[in-house]
């Protein structure tokens, strides 16, 4: 059956570590594999405590017309796209800045179709740890 917009597990390669004052690189990746597109994909992602999003990356997707908009609501940001096409994949890469010494859990990130919200997906959670060396 055909799905709306999801986010994948947890990346093998993913950076989970820092150091206080360092960023941690992450990406969102978001697809759909129906065959209609997905009219404005909307995605939430969480801000763990201990971390601050760093803006100018989100500044940067929106620049390269990757997303459409973005509102940073503290614990989390939104990321607001125009659409989803039939079967592709978007990569939004963001970084989160590490404030605090730490180790938390990550909570899982949200996509859903702004317009028809039972169109969504969720990506796994996982642990971000912060040492302060």
């Amino acid at each position: 059956p055909a799905r709306g917009p999801a986010l994948p597990g947890r990346d093998a390669s993913l950076q989970t570590e820092a150091e206080i004052g360092e960023h941690l690189h992450l990406t969102a990746r978001l697809w759909t594999d129906g065959q209609e597109p997905v009219a404005m994909p909307t995605v939430s992602i969480p801000v763990p405590p201990g971390f601050r999003v760093e803006l100018a990356t989100l500044d940067e997707l929106k620049k390269l017309g990757a997303i459409a908009r973005y509102e940073d609501v503290g614990d989390h940001v939104v990321l607001y796209l125009e659409q989803l096409r039939p079967a592709q994949t978007i990569q939004l890469p963001y970084a989160l800045i590490a404030t605090d010494a730490c180790r938390v859990t990550q909570r899982a990130a949200k996509a859903w179709a702004y317009y028809d919200p039972k169109t969504r997906g969720t990506s796994e959670s996982f642990v971000l740890t912060v040492v302060d060396r």
